[in-house]
């Protein structure tokens, strides 16, 4: 009786923990989808029309991204999202008008230029680091 009552209450557990995981993991998908959604409204001027639209395709986008961090092999995972940062452009671009497609293009090299920039910077250090060590 006691070994079946703590058998109920591990499996209750590993529910509830389940549950928790997976609501906070779409509570965090649907926080960044808003907040990017805001961030293309004022970039952008959505309009109200546009707005659930644009925060649909972002919450997929998010929600497909994390599913692919889950692949171990970063060819895969590169590949992955630059498949599926070129299916949000679609959906954007059929949602969006032509001026706020081009600004949302402009905006999205510029993201990825700073980034580039990082990146070499931080590797930049790193090199930086490892002629250090060797010294």
């Amino acid at each position: 009786m006691i070994i079946s009552a703590a058998k109920t209450m591990v499996g209750v557990t590993v529910m509830l923990l389940a549950f928790t995981t997976t609501v906070s993991a779409q509570d965090r998908t649907a926080e960044g989808a808003k907040r990017a959604t805001d961030k293309m409204k004022a970039e952008l001027s959505l309009t109200d029309a546009q707005y659930p639209k644009v925060e649909k395709i972002n919450k997929d986008f998010i929600a497909k991204t994390q599913e692919n961090r889950a692949l171990t092999n970063q060819v895969e995972r590169e590949n992955g999202v630059k498949a599926l940062s070129e299916d949000r452009d679609t959906q954007l671009k059929a949602v969006l008008t032509e001026e706020q497609f081009k600004a949302y293009n402009a905006k999205k090299a510029a993201r990825l230029n700073t980034i580039k920039e990082r990146r070499a910077v931080k590797q930049g250090t790193e090199l930086r680091k490892q002629e250090i060590k060797k010294s």
